[in-house]
């Protein structure tokens, strides 16, 4: 039997009529498009302790697992990330990145590749400042890959003053599915 370019299956012009078969198809071919997993998110929080400039997990961990589970369709979806980030010194910066292990992969110094693009897609906070902010961004999860483990993490440019990550939260939000 033919199939559309996302998958469905329907019956050649030389098939015999089968409404019932086809039209059952049909249904099972949308069902499994249609049907998104649900969103799942984390917290976690953290006094950022790494030597200045390497990015390490939070004191009590923000970190998901996520998998896709098609082994025909990519999945897009949308990672948010938000939390509150403090910095208590007269100089230098704290800041918080995504990471993503398994089926999808970047480390917190990584831009491009499936992950974030730029500085831009990270959160960061100078001296002396406390601020609310988030980034969000999509990601393609490979049709029949590994669970990937997404999580946060953060860094400071010196060890002047407390540099921390508060109510860091992340989220993943299934978007739709489409043939590779």
């Amino acid at each position: 039997m033919p199939t559309t370019d996302q998958g469905f299956r329907y019956p050649a012009s030389t098939d015999d009529p089968d409404v019932a078969g086809d039209m059952s198809n049909l249904a099972a071919d949308l069902n499994a498009f249609l049907k998104l997993p649900d969103a799942v998110s984390a917290t976690g929080s953290g006094v950022i302790a790494s030597a200045a400039g390497t990015f390490a997990a939070l004191s009590t961990p923000c970190s998901l697992a996520f998998q896709n589970p098609s082994s025909t369709y990519d999945l897009w979806v949308m990672l948010i990330m938000n939390g509150y980030l403090t910095n208590s010194g007269t100089t230098g910066a704290v800041s918080a990145h995504s990471v993503a292990s398994g089926g999808v992969n970047w480390a917190a110094t990584g831009y491009g590749a499936g992950g974030p693009l730029s500085v831009a897609d990270t959160m960061s906070a100078g001296a002396g400042v406390g601020i609310s902010c988030g980034v969000s961004f999509p990601v393609k999860l490979p049709a029949g890959s590994a669970s990937t483990t997404f999580s946060v993490q953060g860094s400071r440019s010196n060890t002047d003053g407390s540099k921390v990550v508060q109510a860091a939260s992340l989220r993943i939000m299934p978007i739709r599915f489409i043939k590779p």
